[in-house]
């Protein structure tokens, strides 16, 4: 179990698009370093955070409203971000 997370890790880790994972309360708990860069804020500035906290502008737009039914129980939710 340990070499399969590792080498998850190890995949997120060098992927180009940015990755991240949030708990039941809409809390980072995983980010890759492509995250951080496009973002512009370090992994310790994210983890532990809300969403809504790290990203306020998502705050009451269709980004937020997609996750809260996904998490609801509703369908899927895909989205795509061009961060250049």
């Amino acid at each position: 179990l340990d070499a399969a997370r590792a080498r998850a890790t190890d995949i997120l880790e060098t992927m180009a698009d940015a990755y991240f994972a949030l708990d039941a309360d809409f809390r980072l708990v995983a980010v890759n370093a492509a995250m951080e860069r496009n973002v512009g804020l370090a992994r310790d500035a994210l983890l532990g955070r809300s969403m809504w906290e790290a990203f306020p502008g998502t705050v009451g737009n269709a980004f937020e409203e997609a996750y809260r039914r996904v998490a609801a129980g509703g369908p899927p939710a895909h989205f795509t971000h061009d961060y250049s």
